[in-house]
């Protein structure tokens, strides 16, 4: 006589993984134009119309980076940039850097950015910590404020047109802001964020000397975190919500995916 055993691991190993549009980083690409608008010296005003992102500091919300692609200019030392907020916050990325030297060019203000924009020279490519300061009119900051963006735009509503604010304070030379970008962060969507619990591994014994090559195996249904808003909830063996079913002899490796209503994917 002989004996079957039919072996069935759920979740024998565990893969959790995000694939996030509930924390997804989105970057907006703005507007370009001559700097000043008209003349030798003004403001030039360039937008970006962000959505999807809900405020800063709730769900996991950031302001990333602002990136400046390419704005060339004959004299830095002419400029303030600050990056404004839907409702008006401000803050100044860079102000009256560079001297009489030209062009910003691949130029990233992150929080945490290190070194100062103060300490670095046209055309400042590479990454850098905003000056810092948000006051209108002194337009000078010395990077004495970490994490600048966090600070100042938390609570913002990050959902709507952001400005990056360029002046030219002096007459004589121009430029022409080429291409830049602001990238944030999304919120988390829907409740709290899910996990799977899955059920112990089961093992089924079969002295059937018949069927010594498949037998049926009944699988407890995985759990999920008690409050998370679960959208579907699926196995790789028969693609459906339960994974009972006839299995083959030997050992059965079976994965979970659940998608919460954020659409965070979870694999278990």
């Amino acid at each position: 006589m002989k004996k079957l055993t039919i072996t069935k691991l759920v979740c024998a190993v565990c893969f959790v993984f995000f694939a996030m549009s509930g924390f997804a980083q989105m970057t907006f690409t703005g507007t370009t134009g001559p700097v000043p608008p008209a003349g030798t010296a003004g403001t030039s005003t360039f937008t970006a119309n962000v959505a999807g992102i809900g405020t800063i500091g709730a769900g996991g919300a950031t302001l990333d980076n602002v990136t400046i692609a390419s704005l060339t200019h004959t004299f830095d030392g002419d400029l303030d940039i600050s990056i404004i907020a839907p409702s008006g916050e401000t803050v100044l990325l860079s102000g009256g850097n560079g001297g009489s030297l030209n062009n910003y060019i691949g130029t990233v203000f992150a929080n945490g950015g290190n070194p100062c924009i103060e300490s670095g020279s046209p055309p400042y490519t590479g990454t850098w910590e905003p000056e810092g300061d948000n006051m209108v009119f002194i337009r000078e900051g010395d990077c004495t404020m970490n994490n600048i963006f966090a600070t100042e735009f938390d609570g913002v509503d990050a959902d709507g047109t952001w400005a990056l604010e360029v002046i030219d304070n002096l007459f004589l030379d121009l430029g022409f802001m080429n291409e830049w970008s602001i990238t944030l962060t999304a919120a988390a969507a829907g409740g709290l964020a899910c996990e799977l619990d899955c059920p112990d591994p089961v093992i089924v014994a079969s002295t059937d000397p018949f069927s010594d090559c498949s037998g049926f195996v009944e699988i407890p249904q995985p759990l999920h975190t008690s409050g998370c808003d679960l959208s579907t909830l699926t196995n790789d063996y028969n693609g459906t919500t339960d994974a009972s079913d006839v299995y083959p002899f030997g050992t059965t490796l079976v994965t979970y995916s659940m998608i919460d209503e954020a659409t965070n994917l979870l694999s278990d």
